[in-house]
């Protein structure tokens, strides 16, 4: 079936389309849901993609692609079907009118609370019984000892009792875990993953009660910030951190900045790339409309396609020589 639809024809059909829920069609394609906080889910095929409940859209963490049901559809269609008829929009948009055809029911609505899917309890994986592999790559990233240790005793970072001997970082409400993630200890394997259960709507908050937050994209970037501003942060309590752990996590900062009122700075530092400087701009945008009374800094590396290990690495090999 040929696309031979017009742009109007595609806009109309879209929008009476995006009434069938993603979550409903995931499974219809054969994929297995997980929750992934209260107002997210995950797929066990594919962890970086979130479907948001509340809005019907959903988001590939991995490569930065996000939208509708149509859009999710001509995404994974192929790959769950081996249908290749999937990468046509007409024949995408037919198949979608034809589910919604079939059932009433099946019509998106915004979720109340007791339709949503029960969270699953965040479980932190086992601490190893030191964190001597962490501490060793971490210091080779470039990062202070003291900034290390300051974690570690915090209990934000501790090294996972498996034979990787992954980083683990937790952050806290209320002293409980809400939101965790690991990463690997070891510089040939590039790995990071959230951990199930991990709570999107609140995400990784350090929350130091200060009036300014800065946000980064992780927080090995976070480290290296506050190792280049080491005599600047003093005892690393004079800023609160936000680590998005992608640039597309904004729910969580929006949560934590209209929670904490005392907060009426944010600084965006993330990374001088080009999906970084793109998110910041977004980002800045998304403060000013949801939140009030907030002034919004913006801080980069200096180096374009640098983030802040990179800075801190290239600074202290250049002390060095």
């Amino acid at each position: 079936m040929g696309n031979t639809l017009t742009k109007e024809e595609i806009s109309e059909r879209r929008k009476k389309v995006a009434a069938y829920p993603i979550s409903t069609l995931a499974c219809d394609l054969g994929y297995s849901l997980k929750p992934a906080g209260k107002n997210y889910i995950t797929l066990k095929e594919h962890d970086s993609v979130m479907i948001k409940k509340s809005d019907n859209t959903y988001r590939r963490f991995s490569d930065g692609s996000w939208g509708d049901t149509l859009s999710f559809l001509m995404c994974f269609g192929e790959e769950a079907t081996n249908n290749k008829k999937f990468k046509s929009i007409s024949y995408s948009l037919f198949y979608l009118e034809k589910k919604l055809g079939k059932s009433n029911n099946n019509v998106f609505k915004p979720p109340v609370k007791s339709q949503q899917l029960k969270s699953k309890k965040l479980i932190l994986p086992k601490a190893d019984e030191d964190n001597n592999q962490v501490i060793d790559y971490l210091t080779e990233r470039g990062i202070s000892k003291n900034i290390i240790d300051m974690f570690i005793e915090k209990k934000l970072l501790y090294q996972e009792k498996d034979w990787k001997k992954n980083c683990i970082f937790v952050s806290y409400e209320n002293d409980k875990p809400v939101f965790a993630m690991r990463r690997s200890s070891n510089f040939k394997y590039k790995f990071v993953q959230d951990i199930e259960g991990s709570d999107y709507s609140r995400g990784f908050f350090i929350n130091n009660n200060s009036d300014t937050l800065v946000v980064t994209e992780a927080c090995i970037e976070t480290m290296s910030l506050m190792t280049l501003k080491e005599s600047d942060f003093g005892e690393f309590n004079r800023s609160s951190f936000f680590c998005m752990n992608s640039i597309y996590k904004s729910d969580g900062l929006i949560n934590t900045l209209k929670s904490y009122k005392k907060i009426n700075l944010v600084i965006l530092a993330l990374n001088n790339d080009e999906m970084g400087r793109k998110a910041t701009e977004r980002i800045k945008q998304l403060i000013h409309e949801k939140v009030k009374n907030i002034t919004v800094w913006i801080k980069l590396p200096k180096e374009e396609g640098f983030d802040w290990n990179d800075t801190l690495c290239k600074l202290k090999k250049e002390i060095k020589v």
